[in-house]
């Protein structure tokens, strides 16, 4: 029953919680910790809505209850939200923070913020490696927060995918390693007597 799944999820998540706690005491703070932590509260949170959704719906079936609130489960990302928060006041302006928080964002569909993110760290990272991903990330947010708007909400798709391709152009520009890889790659298949994808 959802109500006995739910009791098992809660302890689970005090379980892993507390390894956390564990852990952040033993070794202190840190970007990759507050990610887990962020994942952690996302995921409880998640199935605690589903499964209570679920108990109110089997409970109005049964004629014992109103039912839920809405027609779909409605997940309060905020615990996750306050832990980036959090965060961000112990270490401003960090790049790796940043883009666990754009990923994050991104896992859970807020591909506005996630895109905005991206394309800030993509302008203002200090290394070369964090600003290409971004700049992969900030496409990929772009084409699917595309592919999954509705079509009132794809009134300003042009443009949105000619910034996504100015980010891939970046990326592969003249100066970029990945053009050379591919084209070596592509020569070596050659003289291998494969095809050229």
């Amino acid at each position: 029953s959802p109500d006995v799944l739910l009791d098992e999820i809660r302890r689970i998540y005090d379980q892993r919680k507390k390894k956390l706690q564990r852990h952040r005491h033993q070794y202190g703070p840190s970007i990759e910790l507050c990610a887990m932590e962020a994942r952690l509260e996302r995921e409880y949170c998640r199935w605690k809505y589903v499964l209570v959704f679920k108990s109110e719906t089997r409970k109005k079936r049964k004629g014992r209850g109103p039912g839920p609130a809405t027609k779909r489960p409605q997940v309060d990302n905020g615990p996750a939200f306050n832990i980036f928060r959090k965060a961000g006041r112990r270490w401003p302006g960090e790049a790796r923070l940043l883009a666990a928080e754009a990923d994050f964002r991104r896992y859970i569909w807020h591909h506005g913020r996630a895109i905005e993110l991206y394309e800030y760290l993509a302008r203002t990272a200090p290394n070369g490696e964090v600003r290409r991903t971004a700049r992969l990330s900030a496409a990929e947010a772009m084409l699917a927060e595309l592919e999954n708007s509705t079509p009132d909400l794809r009134s300003d798709w042009y443009h949105q995918l000619e910034r996504a391709q100015e980010h891939l152009d970046a990326v592969l520009g003249p100066d970029s390693q990945i053009g050379l890889a591919l084209v070596l790659r592509a020569r070596i298949a050659i003289r291998l007597n494969q095809p050229v994808n």
